[in-house]
């Protein structure tokens, strides 16, 4: 079935997006909230295949104990559906990475296709953290963290014979951030809790460059 979705295609684009910002401070929020809408159109009469996809992302702040630990809640939900009767591209359907849900590897779970993960129509996260002290100098502003992730990847519409694969994933842990000299450095422990057999697991993650 994967291999039928195989070729090339014809793609032109059009997209917005809004972006509020409520939050207290930029750098070091103690409150509020953050919240991105956006939208992307592959337009009907310059697509082969047309489709339309939309993000929702927004995370809330709140000082959990002076100056020491802040928690965050951070929802992400995202759909592609295909316009004109047409299937979504496989490059244009939604796909969890290890910052959505950690513990797992990018890519790594949702609807599978053969023996490869396909993504789906359909995305759902949250995300809840909490940062704690740690020990690490000031000048390198390390911020240590636990925490808790679930979400799901599902739908597939170019096949009914496709399982799904609906199932909430689920997994917990610890994660440290520290601004190096060569930039953000992020290690990150998770641990899941929930998961199917299909999931490809990834415990421990290290990025330079990116901040969870």
């Amino acid at each position: 079935m994967l291999r039928n979705r195989e070729g090339d295609y014809n793609t032109t684009s059009l997209g917005y997006n809004f972006f509020i910002d409520k939050r207290d401070f930029k750098n070091k929020p103690t409150s509020g909230f953050a919240a991105t809408f956006e939208q992307k159109l592959s337009t009907p009469f310059l697509s082969d295949i047309p489709a339309l996809e939309t993000v929702l992302g927004i995370t809330f702040f709140k000082e959990i104990v002076e100056d020491k630990s802040l928690g965050t809640a951070k929802l992400k939900l995202a759909n592609a559906s295909g316009l004109d009767s047409k299937y979504v591209k496989l490059s244009d359907r939604q796909h969890a990475s290890n910052v959505d849900i950690k513990g797992f590897e990018s890519r790594g779970i949702g609807p599978v296709d053969g023996v490869d993960h396909v993504g789906g129509n359909n995305l759902a996260t949250l995300s809840f953290k909490s940062t704690f002290p740690n020990p690490i100098p000031d000048n390198l502003r390390a911020n240590s963290f636990i925490f808790y992730d679930l979400g799901s990847v599902w739908g597939v519409d170019y096949s009914d014979t496709i399982s799904s694969n609906s199932k909430i994933r689920s997994s917990i842990g610890l994660g440290l951030d520290i601004n190096s000299p060569l930039g953000p450095v992020s290690f990150v422990y998770g641990v899941p809790i929930s998961k199917s057999s299909t999931d490809i697991v990834q415990k421990f993650t290290f990025n330079i460059g990116t901040s969870f």
